[in-house]
């Protein structure tokens, strides 16, 4: 069955639907990856019932993970495909062989059903005839549109690393009065610390033996001095 702009155009933005939806289950999945860790952090260690427990939930949370990103790494592959097809059939008006009707078809993660729920007639707005000139229309609207949907996904992104930032300091601040005193000194802890210290202590010990060193010599140069007057 043979695979017109239309059909293409349909599965690629089923696909792409798709995608997206995988895409925020993939960062919901990220974030419940993280909380058994955080989780484990504030039990105490005879509790260990509960600390393996929380083990096997992350590790079940992460083996999750990979199964959806899979899911959203094949279907984000298929989008891709369908809209390259769609432009060489839309802006050169050439058609698909069998073959590669065949293989566009194994790759496709949704059913014709689907993708008939997605089709647009315009959804590239070209009023030239087929040839070079539509498919370079064609290319640079995708490529506009694709620039401002970056840009959005970029705003939203900041706006969560700001978000999670504005909470670690939040929670950073409202425990910090109730920390004792060796926990906080063992949590600002900086990895390292120990080896700068000794490189410090290594330069004060050296600092001073140059200091003996030039003492002794000034010394033995005004006992010389003495001798000879």
């Amino acid at each position: 069955m043979a695979l017109t702009t239309d059909d293409l155009v349909g599965y690629l933005r089923a696909e792409f639907d798709k995608s997206s939806k995988l895409r925020v289950a993939l960062f919901i999945l990220q974030l419940a990856v993280a909380v058994p860790a955080a989780l484990s952090v504030v039990i105490p260690d005879n509790y260990h019932g509960a600390l393996y427990a929380l083990a096997i939930l992350g590790a079940l949370l992460l083996g999750l993970w990979w199964f959806v990103n899979g899911a959203y790494t094949k279907s984000r592959s298929a989008a891709q495909a369908a809209r390259r097809a769609a432009l060489l059939t839309g802006g050169l008006a050439e058609p698909l062989s069998p073959t590669e009707i065949s293989n566009l078809r194994e790759r496709f993660t949704v059913n014709t059903q689907k993708a008939k729920q997605f089709e647009k007639t315009d959804y590239y707005d070209s009023a030239l005839s087929a040839g070079p000139g539509r498919l370079a229309e064609m290319l640079e609207e995708s490529a506009m549109y694709s620039e401002h949907l970056q840009r959005m996904s970029s705003y939203v992104m900041l706006g969560v690393l700001w978000f999670f930032l504005a909470v670690f300091f939040v929670i950073a601040f409202a425990t910090t009065p109730f920390v004792e005193r060796e926990v906080a000194f063992l949590v600002m802890r900086v990895p390292g610390a120990d080896r700068v210290r000794d490189v410090i202590r290594r330069a004060g010990r050296i600092s001073r033996a140059q200091v003996g060193s030039e003492r002794d010599q000034r010394y033995s140069a005004a006992a010389f001095c003495s001798r000879r007057e």
